[in-house]
């Protein structure tokens, strides 16, 4: 059961989004096609290598691949993975620590055309929102 669909992406008439299981944490992805008249079309879930965390988020990257941040749910630590797009499946290539600080709620956003990667998190100490901003190189 989905706790809840907390981010997805539209790029290019396909959806992704990502969830936390309820019961297990385990961190999931749900792919789809919207058409014209604003349905979707779901095609594919699965998980992302058994991973488990909280509050993901996932953009689009270029050359096929997305970025999905999490926040751990036991140290706090934000996350992130590059999945690549082999429609409708995505296979998720690295799980590296993206923000050493305790914090939650990351939010991702990224501008192709000056190869910028923002993301957004609030503490989790009080309501500060904190920010990291930079350059990535797509594998």
């Amino acid at each position: 059961m989905v706790q809840c669909l907390l981010r997805y992406l539209y790029c290019h008439q396909f959806d992704i989004y990502t969830h936390t299981q309820r019961n297990s944490g385990q961190l999931n992805y749900t792919t789809g096609t919207w058409d014209a008249s604003g349905q979707i079309s779901w095609h594919v879930s699965g998980d992302m290598n058994g991973q488990d965390g909280i509050d993901p988020t996932v953009a689009f990257i270029g050359n096929n691949k997305v970025i999905e941040l999490h926040t751990s749910e036991n140290t706090g630590l934000i996350w992130y993975n590059i999945g690549e797009l082999q429609w409708p499946n995505i296979a998720w290539m690295n799980n590296y620590v993206w923000d050493s600080g305790a914090s939650s709620t990351p939010s991702v956003d990224y501008n192709a055309e000056h190869n910028v990667l923002v993301d957004i998190h609030k503490s989790s100490l009080n309501q500060a929102l904190w920010y990291n901003t930079g350059k990535i190189n797509i594998p």
